[in-house]
């Protein structure tokens, strides 16, 4: 735990590595807040960051020079490893840059983001004790300075004194007091004093790092991580100093020196003793007790876990057996240097490779070795990752996932029916990004599942289904704008949670052909090279198997009869785990069923006039919910037959069932007002019909989705998923807890709607229409007009912002896909307030010549004017000279100028114009058809 550096006039000065911050952030909707604005940090070369090189500025220390921190900054930096140490991880962890180190700064702009005032080769005692006691330390820094400099930068933060002003500061900040004690037992001991009086100064330094915790209470602390002492047996150099032809003085297990681990945990116990009195007399105050002991035992007990080789070797130093030696040091005279320190326990012979101190960061931040743990504190806001350090920023929002693999898509029925899809599938992406927005815990996620996962591979598959709802707005209205091939009217759980289909039907045999696919393209030189892919992999596997039991449902399949198909259901999930598994999967999570019983689309089906049938608190089908939850019940005995089989791998069963129930029961916690009726869809009690489906026919769309439970009937609403996806990231609805896991790292941001659906838009600079107001006071959705409906086939929108109106083409009669225009302007008009769109009724306005075409000296409405013989359709007068005027269109697709003209003055005088459109701003909608005609001859 000593660090080396030469004192002034030559002395040896030895740096423990001992002060490490435990910071912890939880990630927010607002990208600016941090809920640990600031870090200070107390210790000494564990937690040094570089204050050593300005305290000691003329020594010339080898830590000032390569080879020091090459393995991460490429150049050294005053840390006593190679490359990033502890408090680095959790810096990063919590969204934080790195902690400057005091002395490198003189402005109190400087430190808006704290200050770390470790120094390597400090003490907790000042060098008056140990002089006392006949030991000469040198001039070190020790603990009390580092509380002058801690009070001067408060005189700095706080100008004039007032350090009442701090008050807010300091209620808000994380302190880091440690490790620290351990140089005034290393220096000491490696003097080589008698063992009996070292073990008397334990008492004295755990005194002092109590007074100082006390002190920053006084000053307004709430919020303290004090570390323990780390497992000095295993330390190279102490190896090399106690060496011991006795088999009874080392650990069989791990091989470190026995007597001085149990020293250190003398150490500790004391502190947390300590610790505990002072959590009585401040109960206001949360004081976390760091286990670092424990936390680096892991790597010791298990260095194969963590990719360590020489868990007792230093990469840097001397050479057999320890890599370490008096005469030998890393960075001066004849040293030896590894050519991977990631393969080694320690770095120099006294301070750990960075590897090793990645490996107590997570450790600490997963809660094991944290008393109580990090993520129980008032204000802990952890991240778990092993990242690329930002340079600033506390917190983002989630982003859309990108660079993620979403396999599952949503089938749609045959026949032209719309989506029969109820929510089954959503891939739970247990995404916590890294600050620097290009790594996570997860560098990968790989998503298997149906309609509820989809994130777009819908449209890939079946490209020639272009009349698909799901295709079109509204759906994708709240969030995205425009639609995704999302079912819902925004993100999905997937896209919450980070940071992301067997007769021609997708199946989840064919999404694991594609996943296959996939790792020959990631993996050319053989599936053996993707083992690390596959170890730091998330695999989300389901929510699979709804729509083996929705079709057959909806076919009125009895339920007796679906119920046989669930063992089948749940052992093919059960294969393609062990297949993940067997390619290396070490983390997935398997979420269950949700109450379908609570699915409008079946309240609508399965209506019944007998109460027992509903469940009363809820008002589901009762029997419906049963068959979710016996679903649920074979997959959880599933999974915990594949946990023993798998002892090695993490498997997490997420409850869609028991997250989604919470709305139900409990709607207006998540802002729902209408937890069982559909947004988009049909009339009835719960938004759906037979006749009408969200995006076909004269459908209905509710001014405000985030109110409803669901979408479209059978899918959930953004605020649904969200809520569920809420429910599983706070551990509650998984199991075990994902918080709990090995390279879990959640991150909950309650992330709003990006569109407010405020129909009173006086605030945005525009009076209401009559329309609108008779509209809002009625609480009425809106209904598709009949005379607006336009009938279209193989049509796509796009939307663009050039001045003029919002024009719907003349359309084929034979087209069988209805699309309501009407419905879809007044959608992108709540989206989109100041842009004016205007809805235009060309097929009103041509109908209207073809009709009565005399009336507008037209004589042959439907006989094109140029092409062939005049007896025929699309062809040109025999006489070359006729009149033009006298007729509909010119070569099938192109009409007249005095056609044009006619439309054009139907559409300025009003008639075939939206009136209530007329009113709003700038815009068109176009639409690009493919028909082969717009006007068709009778023969035709």
């Amino acid at each position: 735990m000593a660090s080396s550096a030469s004192g002034r006039g030559g002395r040896g000065r030895l740096l423990l590595p001992v002060a490490v911050a435990v910071a912890a952030l939880v990630g927010s909707a607002q990208a600016s807040a941090c809920c640990y604005p600031r870090v200070f940090s107390f210790g000494d070369s564990l937690a040094d960051t570089g204050n050593h090189r300005f305290f000691y500025s003329n020594d010339t220390d080898p830590v000032l020079r390569l080879p020091y921190g090459e393995t991460y900054f490429h150049r050294a930096t005053g840390r006593f490893s190679d490359g990033r140490i502890i408090l680095d991880f959790i810096a990063a962890a919590v969204g934080l840059p790195f902690v400057r180190p005091y002395l490198s700064g003189r402005r109190a702009e400087e430190f808006e983001r704290g200050a770390n005032f470790a120094v390597g080769g400090a003490t907790a005692l000042a060098p008056g004790f140990f002089r006392d006691r006949g030991f000469d330390v040198g001039d070190v820094v020790h603990l009390d300075m580092e509380m002058n400099w801690f009070r001067d930068m408060l005189d700095l933060l706080c100008p004039g004194g007032d350090l009442a002003g701090c008050s807010d500061m300091m209620n808000r900040s994380l302190f880091l007091v440690g490790e620290i004690g351990g140089n005034d037992y290393n220096l000491p001991l490696l003097s080589r004093a008698p063992f009996e009086n070292v073990i008397t100064f334990v008492p004295f330094v755990v005194a002092k790092v109590a007074s100082t915790i006390t002190e920053l209470i006084g000053l307004g602390a709430k919020t303290l991580v004090v570390p323990g002492n780390l497992p000095i047996g295993c330390i190279p150099s102490y190896l090399f100093a106690f060496q011991s032809d006795e088999n009874e003085d080392y650990e069989p297990e791990t091989g470190c020196i026995r007597w001085l681990n149990e020293f250190a945990r003398y150490h500790n116990k004391l502190l947390i003793e300590e610790l505990e009195k002072l959590r009585k007399l401040h109960p206001g105050v949360t004081i976390s007790y760091a286990d670092y002991y424990g936390a680096a035992m892991e790597v010791f007990v298990s260095p194969e876990q963590y990719g360590i080789e020489y868990p007792l070797m230093a990469c840097c130093g001397a050479g057999e057996p320890y890599g370490a030696s008096p005469n030998v040091r890393c960075g001066l005279g004849a040293y030896k240097l590894c050519p991977n320190p990631e393969k080694y326990g320690s770095w120099d012979g006294l301070h750990p490779s960075e590897a090793v101190y990645r490996a107590i960061a997570m450790g600490l931040l997963r809660g094991s070795y944290t008393e109580p743990p990090i993520a129980t504190t008032a204000n802990s806001c952890i991240q778990l990752s092993e990242p690329s350090i930002p340079d600033h920023t506390c917190s983002r929002p989630l982003p859309e996932l990108s660079g993620s693999s979403a396999m599952a898509s949503s089938a749609a029925a045959r026949g032209g029916r719309g989506l029969l899809l109820p929510p089954v599938a959503v891939a739970v992406a247990v995404l916590l990004l890294v600050l620097d927005g290009a790594a996570g815990c997860f560098p990968r996620i790989f998503s298997f599942g149906d309609s509820l996962a989809d994130t777009g591979n819908y449209a890939f598959a079946y490209p020639n289904n272009s009349g698909e709802a799901s295709l079109w707005p509204p759906y994708g209205e709240t969030f995205f704008h425009h639609p995704t091939g999302r079912c819902s009217n925004g993100r999905l759980i997937v896209d919450f949670i980070g940071f992301n289909i067997g007769d021609g039907r997708v199946h989840l045999d064919l999404e694991m052909k594609w996943f296959r696919d996939l790792l020959d393209l990631l993996c050319p030189d053989g599936r053996s090279g993707c083992s690390d892919i596959m170890n730091q992999s998330l695999f989300l596997v389901g929510e699979i198997g709804g729509n083996d039991y929705n079709l057959p449902l909806l076919s009125r399949v009895p339920i007796e009869k679906i119920r046989s198909f669930t063992p089948s259901v749940v052992a093919k999930i059960s294969s393609t785990i062990t297949e993940l598994i067997e390619l290396g999967g070490k983390t997935l999570v398997v979420p269950g069923n949700l109450p379908i019983g609570c699915v409008p689309k079946y309240l609508l089906i399965f209506k019944s006039d007998n109460k027992e049938d509903y469940e009363p608190e809820t008002g589901c089908l009762r029997w419906m919910n049963e068959f979710s939850e016996y679903h649920n019940k074979l997959l959880l005995e599933e999974l915990e037959k594949l946990r023993k089989l798998h002892p090695g791998v993490t498997i997490i069963y997420a409850d869609y069932y028991g997250a989604a129930m919470e709305i139900f029961l409990s709607p207006e916690r998540f802002g729902i007002e209408e937890p069982l009726v559909a947004c988009c869809g049909g009339e009835g009690s719960y938004g759906v019909s037979l006749a009408a489906t969200c995006g076909y026919g004269d459908y209905k769309v509710c001014d405000n989705p985030d109110k409803y439970g669901s979408w479209d009937g059978f899918h959930p609403s953004e605020a649904a998923y969200k809520g569920i996806a809420m429910g599983l990231l706070r551990g509650t609805y998984t199991q075990p807890s994902i918080a709990s896991t090995t390279s879990s790292c959640p991150r909950l941001t309650e992330l709003g709607s990006s569109v407010e659906y405020k129909l009173d838009t006086v605030k945005r600079g525009r009076p209401l229409s009559n329309t609108e107001k008779k509209r809002k006071k009625e609480k009425a959705p809106i209904v598709c007009s009949s005379w607006l409906t336009a009938e279209m086939n193989r049509t796509t929108w796009r939307t663009t912002t050039s001045t003029g109106a919002s024009a719907g083409s003349m359309i084929s009669r034979s087209s069988t896909t209805k699309h309501c225009i009407a419905c879809r302007g007044h959608r992108l008009r709540v989206q989109h307030r100041d842009v004016r769109l205007i809805y235009t009724d060309y097929y009103g306005t041509t109908m209207e010549f073809v009709n009565k075409p005399h009336k507008f000296g037209i004589n042959d409405p439907l006989v094109a004017c140029g092409g062939g013989p005049a007896a025929t359709t699309g062809t040109t007068p025999t006489n070359a000279t006729t009149e033009r005027l006298g007729y509909g269109a010119i070569r099938c697709v192109h009409m007249m100028e005095k056609v044009y003209e006619v439309i054009s003055r139907g559409v300025l005088n009003g008639a075939f114009a939206d009136p209530l459109l007329l009113n709003y701003g700038q815009g068109e909608i176009l639409r690009e058809s493919y028909y082969e005609h717009l006007i068709l001859a009778p023969s035709t």
